[in-house]
């Protein structure tokens, strides 16, 4: 799974991953930054 993480002004994006030994692994790709969603188009509420 790929999630941003933080707070708005400083996020990371992060590769989490299940191991087949049911532990988990998280590593940060990248530095990201998003918006919050706005309007009211089709899917958007």
């Amino acid at each position: 799974m790929v999630i941003p993480a933080g707070l708005p002004s400083t996020q990371q994006l992060i590769l989490a991953e299940k191991l087949a030994n049911g532990r988990m692994t998280m590593k940060e790709i990248l530095t990201v930054r998003f918006s919050q969603l706005e309007g009211t188009g089709p899917g958007l509420s």
